[in-house]
């Protein structure tokens, strides 16, 4: 087995390009879960991963990582406010380093995928929906240099033409995704805005994915499946992160957190025994 060697990127951006100018200054960051638990996943697998956040990273550093990792893949995940920042990081990179392949993801990627085609030239493929089981396949066809037409979940060029594949089942159960690899990253340096958290160390997390519901302005539409983990698993990520990181508070991101009654009151019995 030759296991390749992955770089995760957010592409370098300010608060103002977050916000706006107006609120910058009241703004913060939390940790990039989505490519946290993309690098989880791909290290479960045996890869090498580094982790690029541009909340604290700029373009020109970002090359300059790139070139000493010498990765054999790049996945970069990007939201709508994100998209002509990411537009040109993938021309830049690809221009400097033709052979590496280009992936990108995320909620806009999911959301606009052929325009996202049409707008960029640079990039080789595009995961929507959720990424880690189609990353995970991805990665074995390039180590094997195998067609990537039977890739759920994935669009790719072809010879100049973009093929979309059929589209992948979504995770059924949740408690089998790994912890979120926050080892990655510099956790102390994310400070959120002021009225989400009260105490440092205060990290993110999530317990579901998907929603019941059918808000157009909503990137969960995309996934119309509700999952959500069990409360145990939850208490697992939650004394990991009390344990090995020290924090002092946690800010969920679901959608919908209290959609079930039953299941928050099981989990706070938890949290009441564990006295956390």
């Amino acid at each position: 087995m030759v296991w390749l060697k992955a770089i995760l990127i957010l592409p370098s951006h300010s608060l103002e390009d977050r916000y706006n100018k107006h609120i910058a200054k009241a703004g913060g960051y939390f940790p990039p879960l989505g490519i946290l638990y993309l690098a989880s996943y791909l290290r479960k697998d045996g890869h090498k991963v580094k982790i690029i956040d541009g909340t604290f990273t700029s373009e020109e550093s970002m090359l300059k990582q790139i070139e000493e990792f010498n990765p054999d893949l790049i996945g970069i995940t990007t939201f709508t406010f994100l998209w002509d920042i990411t537009k040109n990081l993938i021309k830049n990179i690809k221009s400097k380093f033709p052979n590496i392949f280009i992936s990108i993801g995320g909620p806009h990627a999911t959301s606009d995928s052929d325009n996202c085609f049409k707008e960029c030239e640079y990039f080789d493929a595009l995961i929507y929906g959720e990424g880690e089981e189609t990353l995970s396949e991805l990665t074995k066809k390039l180590e094997n240099k195998e067609s990537l037409k039977d890739v759920k979940g994935l669009s790719f060029r072809d010879n100049g033409e973009v093929i979309k594949n059929e589209k992948r089942e979504l995770i059924k159960d949740l408690d089998n995704l790994p912890f979120p690899a926050r080892d990655l990253i510099p956790l102390k340096k994310y400070v959120p805005s002021a009225e989400q958290y009260r105490r440092k160390p205060v990290t993110n997390l999530m317990t579901a994915r998907g929603c019941p519901y059918n808000c157009l302005f909503c990137p969960s539409l995309g996934f119309d499946k509700y999952r959500r983990r069990s409360p145990e698993n939850v208490m697992k990520e939650i004394k990991h992160l009390v344990k090995d990181y020290g924090v002092r508070e946690i800010y969920f991101f679901d959608d919908t957190f209290t959609i079930s009654k039953e299941w928050v009151m099981k989990f706070c019995d938890l949290l009441l025994n564990e006295k956390l």
